[in-house]
């Protein structure tokens, strides 16, 4: 996320290290595409998983980040996984070089 919407204190080398992601996937986009080679990057924010447990357990973080975006609630390993089979289908044979926003709305503000 911090690739998109820029940096916060004390990120800077996070934040430039998704930002090259981003152009790495866009650059992998144009020099394959000729061979019809996909490349898209998949971009999630706040997901419920193990790692993310103890933030999520805290009710008052967890209530204040489902604040920031319009769906009001964390995402899921399965809807970072359901993107990609989508990106992976025919029905995404035109889609490359994108970052692919998994943030519930929250770009969209």
């Amino acid at each position: 996320m911090l690739s998109l919407v820029g940096p916060k204190p004390s990120a800077g080398a996070y934040c430039a290290s998704k930002g090259a992601v981003v152009l790495l996937t866009k650059r992998i986009a144009v020099e394959y595409g000729v061979d019809k080679i996909h490349c898209n990057a998949l971009c999630p924010r706040d997901l419920k998983t193990p790692m993310t447990a103890p933030i999520y357990e805290d009710k008052e973080t967890r209530d204040g980040i489902n604040a920031l975006t319009p769906w009001g609630s964390w995402g899921s390993a399965d809807d970072v996984a359901e993107c990609a089979v989508s990106l992976a289908s025919d029905d995404a044979a035109y889609v490359t070089g994108v970052p692919v926003l998994i943030y519930g709305g929250y770009t969209a503000q």
